[in-house]
């Protein structure tokens, strides 16, 4: 091998790998970068493609239920109707087009009437959707194709049930929704270049949903059978991302998630696919990946030319002296070279002096200029050439382009301090230094423009060298990245900040509260956290829906931020939580006078939607250093803080003290313990006496639960009722006691006991779950006892929340014999009118009546009062907590039906109760 060759091989080899080894890298980590930031990005449009199926399907559940309910459906099963019913489904089907067919079946499945006249008569008594229906459960089947139709769609399916017999169920309402109306929640930026394509999927991998450019697949293909990973995770209920083949076989990166359902409606198990082709996902890092084996290749070209030119200006003069060498040894002369000395040395220099005079005449261009200057001229980014003094000497198009100059002349000559940065400039006039590598490699810079502004760029600088070996230059090669700035900007924001109200989240409400405390910490100033509650904000988000109460928040957000200073900070960590940092606070009196401001600004009214809204907040505080000194224990103790002034009846604000932790673990043992109760059969009943005034005789008993804790011992109602309640375990513990009264009563009847009332105490919670009437005749059934055994205590409170709705409930379970009482009356507030509306058998004296109203002339007068106004209305009265004779011999001479209390029996145990029964024990 030449050494010209060798010579050119190891400059390509010391100049190329580390370049190339470093565009390696940084392609590699650009990829990387772009598949973890579309794939987040992905993960996201599909939870909020699918979150928006379930609550189209949602709305049509809700819609199709409503209709089955409508009162002439059970006209039109018994025949009254003379076709008004289609009439009715025709009219439905025309004003919501996204139906294919709404039927009415009677009770053999046949059709009797259709918004389709041709389908009426015909049998579907074998249909899947039929059969749970006619069974009482209302049921959703899948996506199928509708033969008659001649459609895809979802059948939801409702019974329809007799209202004068609610157990009996008289047919079956269906309407069959179109399932391509699922195809505009798949339009996402489809008419955007290189936007990703989203697919709906059954949970058999069914294609039910694409944009438009991909209809045609619609019900045919089916994704499992392409073996795509992200189908089959998003079928088994999984999220994520990944990269893999698509059903096209094509790689692409997959995201995908699927339906969890929407509010107590149970999704159909979809999932969802939101999919991008790698070479359109990659494509900016490919044009980088482009834009390095160009430079490369322009380094490789020069690296090869001044190496061959370097080997040639070396090896050529001793080529030279060997071929004059030979000639003379042949005898020719005339090619003898000049000596300018005798010796050896001196022949040899006047040799290939004469021969470098040759060389000088003969001596080519080594690079065609025009070649050169159209690579230049077409390179997308910028190119600047400066010599070792600094200044500029060629610039191309791309570099203008950018710097917004006109012509290069105002660029030819200068200073490149004029584009550069100082540190920038300080690292490229290095690079002629010996002691440097020779060039600068993918570093994140700026450059400025003619008018002075800063223009992110990725910068690379390689050194020039002559035919000398001596530096001659730098080239400067640079790439804008001022979108993908933006984008890594936005992205950035995204991660700290609430989508919802914009403000910060909890990873930047941790920071700043960090850096507030190590600004006051030098300082010996407070700093203020301050945790802040919406009070019944759910009550908002369940009457006037998720949107209002969306609204809502985001109105909050803005009262509060313009409330404070600029310095503090406001930040949502979900739901209606609020928490504000006050900076830089002097003293803790300026904390409670900022307090007071927020529950002011809050208390004025929010008009929203055409709804006027009026909230209140609860709020806690935490001081630093007092309260803690570091973030997580400052939010901490604000948020123990909250949970007091909520304690305190909410609409107000607690500062912090360590008191609180000891009552907050308390609560939370407590609470732990209170979830373990019912599994573990902690639980028991104590069962206090109703004593007739008339005869003496018990009439009744009071199922009262207790708690025995195998190590806390008997833990009072007061403390575990409140935070059943809080925690919603009311709902299954007021289950239990309903059952185990029941089942009680009924075992004292089967041992040949007299039958008496058995009265039971119901929370408002538990009044308002969904079918408790149904909940309550099952127990009856269950249990065998008669429902005239059994008597529902509610407070006023819950007659008078939701009236209408309080009296159609309980009219139902009046009708069946359980007699209802109200507790606690003349405690809280009703309406006369209302109650004369309501089904009550009884009135419940409240004990802070009976217990001073033979000292209290009011408190008689008011006992009074209530007797006759129960005697008025035809209702029996009962005085509870009577503890002394007088007290007895009062009640009896107003004319009060019954009694309960110490005087005659605190509360028993079953066995005690037993006896007192069994011995006939009266008054």
């Amino acid at each position: 091998m030449k050494i010209r060759t060798k010579t050119a091989i190891i400059f390509l080899i010391f100049s190329l790998v580390p370049l190339t080894l470093i565009g390696a890298i940084a392609y590699q980590n650009g990829r990387t970068a772009i598949k973890q930031s579309l794939g987040v990005t992905f993960q996201q449009i599909a939870n909020q493609t699918i979150d928006k199926v379930d609550r189209s399907l949602y709305d049509v559940y809700r819609n199709v239920k409503t209709w089955a309910e409508l009162e002439m459906m059970e006209e039109v099963i018994t025949g009254d109707l003379d076709g008004k019913i289609s009439s009715l489904l025709i009219r439905l089907s025309k004003e919501y087009g996204s139906f294919s067919t709404i039927d009415t079946l009677n009770s053999d499945g046949a059709i009797i009437a259709s918004s389709d006249p041709e389908r009426v008569g015909q049998a579907l008594a074998r249909s899947h959707f039929f059969t749970e229906a006619i069974g009482g459960k209302a049921t959703i089947e899948d996506v199928r194709y509708d033969p008659a139709a001649r459609v895809w769609g979802i059948t939801f399916a409702f019974p329809i049930r007799s209202k004068s017999e609610k157990e009996k169920i008289i047919g079956v309402f269906t309407a069959t929704w179109r399932a391509d109306e699922l195809s505009q929640m798949t339009q996402v930026g489809q008419n955007e270049k290189g936007a990703p394509r989203l697919l709906l999927i059954r949970s058999d991998g069914l294609i039910i949903s694409a944009h438009d450019a991909e209809r045609e697949i619609l019900f045919k293909r089916n994704l499992f059978e392409f073996g795509l990973k992200s189908a089959e995770r998003a079928g088994r209920k999984e999220k994520g991302y990944l990269i893999e083949k698509d059903e096209g076989g094509n790689e692409s990166l997959i995201g995908y998630d699927y339906s969890k359902g929407y509010r107590d409606f149970q999704g159909l198990g979809w999932g969802i696919l939101v999919i991008k082709d790698l070479e359109a996902a990659f494509e900016p890092i490919d044009r980088l990946k482009w834009t390095l084996l160009s430079v490369e290749l322009g380094v490789a070209f020069l690296v090869l030319t001044v190496s061959l030119f370097v080997t040639r200006t070396l090896t050529d003069p001793i080529l030279k002296i060997s071929q004059i060498a030979s000639r003379v040894a042949q005898g020719d002369f005339e090619g003898k070279a000049e000596a300018l000395s005798k010796d050896e040395i001196g022949s040899l220099t006047r040799t290939f002096n004469q021969m470098i005079d040759d060389l000088k005449k003969q001596r080519e261009q080594l690079v065609d200029k025009n070649y050169v200057d159209s690579i230049i001229g077409n390179m997308l980014n910028s190119l600047i050439v400066i010599d070792t003094e600094g200044r500029i000497k060629r610039v191309n198009k791309a570099t203008l382009d950018l710097l917004g100059f006109d012509d290069e002349a105002e660029l030819i000559d200068g200073t490149v301090s004029r584009i550069f940065p100082d540190e920038l400039f300080s690292m490229v006039t290095a690079l002629k230094s010996s002691t440097e590598k020779g060039f600068l490699s993918n570093i994140e810079t700026a450059y400025f423009s003619k008018s002075k502004q800063s223009i992110p760029v990725f910068f690379s600088g390689s050194v020039m060298y002559n035919q000398q070996g001596r530096v001659d230059g730098i080239i400067c090669v640079a790439q804008d990245i001022t979108e993908r700035k933006k984008s890594v900007e936005r992205l950035n924001y995204l991660a700290s900040h609430d989508a919802l109200t914009n403000l910060p989240n909890r990873t930047l409400f941790y920071d700043r509260l960090g850096q507030a405390i190590s600004r006051v910490a030098w300082r010996n100033r407070f700093a203020a956290v301050l945790f802040l509650d919406l009070d019944r904000f759910k009550v908002i988000n369940d009457t006037l829906g998720h949107a209002v109460g969306d609204l809502l928040l985001q109105v909050v957000a803005e009262r509060l931020g313009s409330l404070l200073r600029s310095g503090d900070t406001v930040a949502r960590l979900g739901g209606d939580e609020f928490v504000i940092i006050l900076d830089d606070v002097a003293k803790a009196e300026d904390v409670a006078k900022v307090c007071q401001k927020i529950l002011e600004a809050l208390s004025m009214p929010f008009f929203l939607k055409e709804h006027e809204l009026f909230i209140t907040a609860s709020i806690g505080i935490s001081l630093f250093p007092n309260d803690g000194r570091d973030a997580e224990t400052l939010l901490k103790n604000a948020d123990t803080a909250m949970y007091k002034a909520k304690e305190q009846g909410r609409n107000n604000y607690q500062h912090f003290s360590p008191s609180m932790n000891v009552k907050a673990l308390e609560r939370l043992s407590l609470e732990t313990n209170l979830r373990y109760a019912l599994e573990r059969d902690e639980f028991l009943l104590h069962f206090q006496p109703f004593v007739s005034l008339a005869t003496g005789e018990i009439v009744g008993m009071e199922a009262l639960i207790r708690w025995r804790h195998p190590q806390l011992g008997m833990v009072p109602p007061s403390q575990f009722i409140p935070l059943a309640e809080e925690t919603g375990l009311i709902v299954p513990i007021s289950e239990w006691v309903l059952k185990a009264a029941c089942e009680q009563n009924k075992k004292w009847q089967n041992e040949g006991l007299k039958p008496i009332r058995m009265a039971v105490n119901l929370s408002a919670r538990q009044f308002y779950e969904k079918d408790f009437q149904k909940g309550v005749i099952s127990i009856l059934r269950k249990t065998g006892l008669e429902p005239n055994y059994l008597e529902l205590e509610l407070t006023e409170s819950i007659f008078m929340k939701n009236a209408e709705a309080t009296i159609r409930a309980l009219d139902e379970l009046h009708q069946i014999g359980i007699a209802i009482s109200i507790d606690d009356f003349g405690t809280g507030y009703s309406s006369l009118g209302y109650l004369k509306r309501f089904p009550v058998n009884k009135l419940k004296i409240d004990q802070s009546f009976v217990r001073d109203a033979v000292q209290d002339p009011e408190d008689a007068a008011i006992t009074n009062a209530i007797v006759v106004l129960g005697r008025t209305l035809q209702l029996k009265t009962i005085a509870e907590g009577v503890e002394t004779i007088e007290q007895l011999e009062l009640l009896r001479s107003i004319g009060c039906d019954e009694i309960q209390g110490y005087f005659f029996s605190r509360p028993l145990p079953a066995d005690e109760a037993t006896k007192i029964l069994v011995e006939k024990k009266r008054l």
